[in-house]
């Protein structure tokens, strides 16, 4: 599986000894929230290596940006180039424990719902066994395949158009109108557009709409006329009510990382504002396998502190959506990605 979005460049491998005190340093790090001193490596090593080589070897994994001392006395911490290297090289991927599977796919496998709900329980159970907060966003309006809709009479000059798709997801959008229709028109302008367009991808539906206003404008009757208007209408700019799901917020207050109340205020205010947290996750479906993001490599204001493992799915219709985990920078990486890499992979097999 791939782990890197906006990954940084790694111009030269690190020796083997650098690598295995950084693997050590951010390994105690993650676990423990707790700077790493040279002392504290020794013990793990043993003999191998004496304490004033791997103070040596820290020293120089700081000054080419892998590690960072807090303070004077203190140990080192990984950097964002550190996890980086970490994850693109040297983590290891342990499979979650077997009973954990279990659930996992049983969860998928018995699971009787509509697609809105499967996503919303989904980004509870990413929260659940990440213990961080779990982000799932449905399928991307424009990979949607048409299956119903309703024209829904609001006022004279206004329409509420109920898109269903093929996943089973509801979109809303309202339009307005030139011409006064009662309901009893808009319903035969419903079943009018599901006939002709239902089984069709959205781009399939603007493209035979337009070839029909061109081709046959002169022997429409007004109700034909009227439908395409709408269906034009409805689907030329998308409905923009991505449904995205967010669950498990309340675990960041128990993260060390964030003990600084205004850092955690701007985290907040940064998953509230849904539409740049959806950019990022989205960002993803255009890539393979799992893709991690750390740290600075965001340019989402108020998450630079914190990494998103994160991975597209895709329904057997065709229609991609994104899954992800969003925690601190001192993130358990090898558990995180088989997590999201195992939910994405059981998404993608549901039957819809």
């Amino acid at each position: 599986m791939a782990a890197g979005m906006n990954r940084s460049d790694i111009e030269e491998r690190l020796n083997h000894r650098q690598e295995r005190i950084l693997r050590f340093v951010v390994e105690l790090f993650v676990t423990s929230s707790q700077p790493v001193g040279s002392r504290t490596i020794s013990k793990f090593e043993g003999e191998h290596l004496s304490a004033a080589s791997i103070r040596n070897t820290m020293a120089d994994l700081e000054e080419t940006g892998y590690l960072v001392q807090p303070h004077t006395s203190a140990g080192r911490v990984p950097t964002d180039r550190g996890y980086r290297y970490y994850v693109d090289t040297l983590m290891d991927q342990p499979a979650l424990p077997i009973a954990e599977q279990r659930e996992i796919k049983a969860f998928f496998e018995s699971y009787q719902g509509v697609v809105g709900s499967i996503l919303e329980k989904t980004s509870k159970l990413l929260s659940s066994y990440s213990n961080y907060i779990g982000i799932v966003s449905a399928p991307q309006f424009e990979s949607a395949v048409f299956n119903h809709v309703d024209f829904i009479k609001q006022g004279p000059d206004r329409v509420l158009v109920i898109f269903v798709d093929r996943a089973g997801l509801v979109h809303n959008k309202m339009i307005r109108i030139d011409i006064d229709l009662r309901q009893e028109e808009l319903s035969r302008i419903s079943e009018w557009v599901v006939e002709r367009f239902h089984g069709m991808s959205l781009a399939e539906v603007r493209e035979r709409v337009e070839e029909m206003l061109d081709r046959e404008r002169e022997m429409m009757d007004v109700i034909v006329r009227t439908a395409l208007h709408f269906t034009r209408s409805s689907f030329a700019d998308g409905f923009g009510d991505e449904n995205f799901y967010v669950e498990g917020t309340i675990n960041i207050f128990d993260e060390p990382d964030f003990a600084d109340r205004e850092q955690l205020r701007v985290l907040m205010r940064a998953i509230e504002e849904k539409r740049h947290l959806l950019q990022l996750l989205n960002s993803c479906l255009d890539g393979e396998g799992v893709q991690v993001v750390i740290g600075s490599e965001s340019d989402l204001k108020g998450i630079q502190g914190c990494s998103l493992v994160a991975s597209a799915y895709t329904f057997p219709d065709g229609s991609r959506g994104s899954i992800g985990v969003l925690g601190p920078t001192r993130m358990l990486y090898p558990r995180t990605v088989f997590l999201v890499d195992l939910v994405s992979k059981q998404i993608s097999r549901m039957p819809i």
